[in-house]
């Protein structure tokens, strides 16, 4: 989880720092998430929206967005170029480019919409990894 925390960092040893400090929440859950791409597991999908939707959790929230856009635009990379240098293994899915870049767009088009209009925190966030999920299996 600590390779995973500086790749997620970007560099940054303050953000690396707060991963590493909310890595059970965090890099755990986005682990479990993108190990069981592929599968049909909503129950896992609500479990982690519910997790992270509880306002004490706005730090990790926060991290597990910006580490789910991360990982899935290293994902589109690596369906293009064939390299991959995500923070976990690469899930092992005929999912295209073109598809894995609407992915990421529609991350960051509900991550500012909930931001804008105060959506409902755990229906977003799974309804994004549903979606997601949907493309995969």
């Amino acid at each position: 989880l600590i390779e995973a925390a500086v790749k997620l960092s970007r560099g940054a040893p303050g953000k690396a720092l707060a991963l590493i400090q909310n890595g059970e929440i965090v890099l755990s859950s986005l682990s479990d998430y993108f190990g069981s791409l592929g599968r049909n597991d909503n129950a896992l999908d609500l479990s982690i929206a519910k997790k992270l939707a509880d306002k004490k959790q706005e730090t990790s929230r926060a991290l597990f967005w910006d580490g789910l856009e991360d990982t899935v635009h290293a994902h589109a990379l690596y369906a293009a170029t064939g390299q991959y240098n995500g923070p976990f293994s690469p899930a092992n899915l005929a999912k295209t480019p073109k598809s894995w870049q609407y992915s990421h767009q529609q991350i960051l088009d509900i991550r500012r919409t909930e931001k804008a209009i105060n959506l409902d925190k755990t229906a977003s966030l799974f309804g994004v990894l549903s979606d997601l999920r949907a493309t995969t299996c």
